[in-house]
C-alpha cells in the first residue's frame, strides 16, 4: 500500500473524490482541480452560437452552418487561390493555355458546344480535357469540355471506335 493512498485531501485541502481525482498511467494519484485536470465541458455551441448537434458538425468537429460563409469569406480574401491549379499543372495546362483555348472555343464545350460554367457543379462546369495514355508524360492538353461530355468520353474508354460504334448504335434507332 501507498503511503498516501489513505490520505483523503490533496496538500491544498482538496478532497479525493472520483470526480477529482486524477491517475497517471503509473498510478499516482493527484488531485484534478490543482493540476488542472478537470474533465472538459461538452461544447454545446459553436463560436458563432450554432448548437454542436450530430447533424450539424462534420467528421472534423466543423459547424456545417458556419464552413460555408467561412470559406466564402476566405475566398473574398484570396481572389488568387485556385484549388485545382496544382492538378492542371500535372495534366500539362498552364493558365495562359487554358485562357486561350476558352479563346478559340468562344467559351464552349468542344464536343456539344453547350456554354462552359465555372466553378459550380454542374453538367455544364468546365473540365481540362488531357490524353490518358501512360506514353504522354507529362499529359498532353487536348481541350475543354463539360463534365457530362468529360464523363461520357471516360466511360467510352477514350476510344474513338467505341464512340463510332456507340453513335451508330444511336443512329439505328433514329436518335
Amino acid at each position: 500500500m501507498h503511503r498516501n493512498s489513505a490520505k483523503t485531501h490533496c496538500l491544498r485541502g482538496h478532497e479525493f473524490t472520483p470526480e477529482n481525482t486524477y491517475y497517471t498511467p503509473r498510478g499516482s494519484r493527484h488531485c484534478r482541480t490543482c493540476t488542472g485536470h478537470l474533465p472538459k465541458k461538452a461544447k454545446t455551441h459553436c463560436k458563432r452560437g450554432h448548437p454542436r448537434t450530430p447533424e450539424n458538425v462534420d467528421s472534423h468537429g466543423a459547424c456545417k452552418i458556419c464552413k460555408p460563409e467561412l470559406k466564402r469569406v476566405w475566398l473574398e480574401k484570396n481572389p488568387d487561390h485556385d484549388s485545382r491549379a496544382a492538378d492542371h499543372k500535372k495534366q500539362g495546362w498552364t493558365t495562359d493555355l487554358i485562357e486561350k483555348v476558352r479563346i478559340e472555343q468562344n467559351g464552349l464545350c468542344a464536343v456539344c458546344k453547350n456554354v462552359l460554367t465555372r466553378g459550380k457543379i454542374t453538367g455544364s462546369r468546365e473540365c481540362l480535357d488531357h490524353e490518358h495514355t501512360a506514353s504522354s508524360i507529362p499529359p498532353v492538353p487536348r481541350g475543354i469540355l463539360c463534365s457530362n461530355c468529360n464523363i461520357a468520353i471516360g466511360l467510352l474508354q477514350d476510344n474513338s471506335s467505341v464512340v463510332d460504334s456507340a453513335a451508330n448504335y444511336l443512329r439505328k434507332f433514329g436518335k
